[in-house]
């Protein structure tokens, strides 16, 4: 969001829209591998790397690692 005065503007950015990762795709996420028991190499390298961000949501953060905890038990096949 912009804000416009006479001499600069001003930019500034929701922390939730703009750093985070949308919780929404990670719940999706979450809920295909619970019940599929499978994730995809692309999404698990997604997960991997989201694991080591700083601006996820506590939920966030659960989800992702549950998702890595189940992979490295073997209950998670990566598949590709």
């Amino acid at each position: 969001m912009k804000f416009r005065t006479a001499s600069e503007t001003i930019e500034t950015t929701s922390f939730s829209s703009k750093n985070m990762y949308p919780l929404a795709q990670i719940e999706k996420l979450f809920v295909q591998a619970s019940l599929s028991q499978e994730i995809t190499e692309t999404d698990w390298q997604q997960i991997a790397a989201l694991s080591e961000q700083d601006p996820l949501s506590p939920e966030a953060r659960r989800m992702v690692k549950r998702i890595l905890h189940g992979v490295r038990r073997g209950w998670v096949t990566v598949l590709g």
